[in-house]
């Protein structure tokens, strides 16, 4: 489901509620539906489940690969920013997408012995119980099968591109223009189309195009620094990031979001309540997480942590009358809507100085 992260500065606003009915009705509504969000009311219920049709016969075409390389215009111009720009400019908000937390691994040195797709087949259930191998059969193959989910965009995506395989999208083509704008769609239109007629292995030249533009754009590094020039708040030393639902339940798109502005700033951005679970030297279980914790857990050092495990409304209330923060990050606005709407009473809205930033789903 879509999730908006709201950038601001001290003094914020909740931008969708236009009466007090509406908050009303909402915080009523939020207790029951805590992972989905305001800003696309449809909740991805135009989208069909991908059938078995849309992908089999990518299935059958890999198991009798071609020795020839797949020629792409990899030189294709990135239109990324501009994009961006028309959607804002239109729809009044900046597209997002998951993104990557770790290192894009190295193109394979000897690709030539590497299968040609990933077994892993989406829906099926994970047949694997450490990350490691999890992520190692991804970099082991050219390609990897993917396709939507509950939306467009999908953690699996950025998954096999940070795995450094290249993601195989039968559905790229019904993508809306305004969705999964980080990615190169160019390309994996194209590729789709190539590999429509025989499993071509890729090139070189591919590979490290893909590879590129997913550290350019799809890191949770470049994210947050996307995110933040889109705000004008490149300037900005210390962040507060409020979400009172990651210590207990990872959401995508807010929990990439902190680990991208932690990535940047360390013991600068300050996680309240702090998630235990991003850092490396938790010791819990990821068995029972969602997607069993694979890419999002022990990601950052512990020397980044900034020590409050604890949600302390008067506290934060204090540091924020004493200006210690240049901007507030609400990670999402449904699952903290009722607390939003408190820092709204100490802070009145400054319109000028919100953003908006969703994922696209029509």
């Amino acid at each position: 489901m879509p999730n908006p992260i709201e950038f601001r500065r001290i003094r914020i606003r909740i931008a969708a509620f236009k009466s007090q009915l509406a908050l009303t009705l909402f915080r009523r509504w939020a207790r029951f539906v805590s992972t989905g969000d305001i800003y696309d009311t449809s909740f991805w219920s135009h989208l069909e489940p991908v059938s078995t049709n849309e992908f089999e016969g990518f299935l059958e075409k890999s198991k009798s690969p071609c020795n020839s390389q797949i020629a792409i215009g990899v030189s294709t111009p990135d239109t990324t920013l501009k994009i961006a720009e028309e959607c804002y400019l239109q729809k009044g908000y900046w597209p997002i997408s998951f993104s990557w937390p770790r290192k894009v691994k190295p193109e394979l040195e000897n690709p030539g012995k590497f299968k040609i797709l990933s077994d892993v087949i989406p829906g099926n259930a994970y047949s694997f119980d450490e990350e490691a191998d999890y992520y190692q059969q991804y970099a082991d193959a050219h390609y990897a099968l993917t396709f939507r989910k509950n939306g467009w965009d999908c953690f699996r995506h950025v998954e096999i591109l940070g795995s450094g395989s290249i993601p195989v999208m039968p559905d790229i083509r019904s993508v809306p223009k305004f969705s999964m704008i980080h990615y190169p769609k160019s390309i994996m239109v194209e590729l789709v189309t190539q590999l429509n007629d025989s499993f071509y292995i890729p090139s070189l030249e591919l590979r490290e195009t893909m590879k590129s533009h997913t550290e350019a754009h799809l890191t949770s590094v470049s994210m947050a620094n996307y995110i933040l020039s889109r705000s004008k708040l490149q300037d900005v030393k210390r962040i507060l990031f409020i979400d009172e639902n990651l210590p207990n339940s990872a959401d995508y798109m807010s929990l990439l979001t902190l680990i991208g502005l932690k990535q940047l700033f360390g013991k600068s951005c300050l996680a309240v309540p702090e998630v235990p679970y991003i850092y490396d030297d938790w010791r819990g279980q990821t068995c029972g997480m969602y997607g069993r914790g694979f890419g999002y857990t022990r990601v950052l050092e512990s020397h980044t942590r900034t020590g409050r495990s604890r949600f302390r409304h008067g506290k934060v209330r204090q540091m924020l009358r004493r200006g210690s923060f240049d901007v507030i990050v609400i990670g999402s606005i449904s699952r903290n809507g009722v607390l939003a709407n408190q820092l709204l009473d100490y802070f009145p809205a400054e319109p000028e100085f919100v953003k908006v930033f969703e994922t696209i789903g029509s």
